[in-house]
């Protein structure tokens, strides 16, 4: 009897974890992504008053092109103080607009509100270091390349600046003041007398 009501708690335990860990985020997930989904389809056939009602404050709505594509990049829901938070990001690639980037990561952020999830936030996505692993698993394997080469491009090119700047010799511009002459005094010399001169030998002189 003891071994079957113990088997009955550890049933009863398991299957709240089941539902707390695994079916309420499961179930969470779906229905945010169900609004995410709604304002994608919208954007797509450039209707922009029914996702307005999305927004907790609808002032905050963007004003943005009909949308041509998107991809799911990362999504997330939390669950922080009895409030339920959900983060998505996604690849947007709208109708050229030069006041909206191409093939740009956007960031949804979505509480819920009364029972509905409502977008809170929404703007060009600033990853989080904890999720840029996450994201860059997600992401083609050219275009990580081509990230990296563009990386390793730049650094390059900073480089060869820094040695060039390096190897240029530094001038620095003096001004040469013109040499004033210095006077020279006239130096007085006695005469001297040739009669003292080692080997001076006088000349007879011969008069007619």
């Amino acid at each position: 009897m003891k071994d079957r009501t113990s088997l009955y708690i550890a049933l009863i335990i398991s299957g709240l974890a089941f539902l707390q860990f695994v079916v309420l985020p499961t179930i969470r997930t779906r229905t945010s992504m169900t609004v995410i989904n709604s304002i994608m389809a919208d954007w797509q056939s450039a209707n922009h008053i029914t996702p307005m009602n999305y927004w907790i404050n609808r002032n905050k709505y963007p004003t943005l092109p009909r949308l041509v594509t998107f991809k799911m990049r990362n999504r997330q829901v939390l669950k922080k103080d009895d409030e339920l938070s959900a983060r998505f990001i996604l690849t947007l690639n709208f109708e050229p607009n030069p006041s909206v980037p191409q093939n740009s990561d956007w960031l949804f952020v979505l509480k819920k509100a009364g029972g509905d999830w409502k977008v809170a936030d929404f703007r060009l996505s600033k990853l989080h270091p904890s999720d840029i692993k996450q994201q860059a698993a997600r992401y083609d394997a050219a275009a990580d390349r081509a990230r990296l080469q563009q990386m390793e491009n730049d650094r390059t090119a900073k480089s060869l600046e820094h040695e060039a700047q390096k190897s240029q010799p530094k001038t620095q511009a003096s001004e040469v003041k013109p040499l004033r002459p210095i006077p020279m005094k006239p130096v007085e010399t006695t005469p001297e007398d040739q009669t003292k001169r080692p080997g001076y030998r006088a000349i007879p002189a011969y008069v007619d």
